[in-house]
């Protein structure tokens, strides 16, 4: 059961580069606030209790700002008609 919900850990696409208040304000078009840079720069993005920390490489933005959502965390038709 677990192996199905958290898949997730093999699909993620992040980019492990060191994230500067420039990039992120070109990529979001505002200025970084409280922690948002060292969010950017986890070095524990993609892994449990870290999934929106990083930076996606899809979209190339912040995974907090990020539109792309892994299959893995898109809801479930069969587990919403229940």
């Amino acid at each position: 059961m677990v192996g199905e919900l958290f898949p997730l850990l093999f699909v993620m696409k992040i980019i492990k580069k060191t994230i500067t208040r420039r990039d992120f304000i070109l990529a979001t078009n505002s200025e970084p606030s409280n922690d948002d840079i060292e969010r950017c720069n986890c070095k524990d993005a993609g892994k449990a209790g870290h999934y929106w920390s990083g930076w996606c490489n899809t979209c190339d933005k912040p995974r907090f700002f990020c539109g792309c959502m892994p299959e893995a965390l898109k809801p479930r038709k069969e587990i919403h008609d229940r």
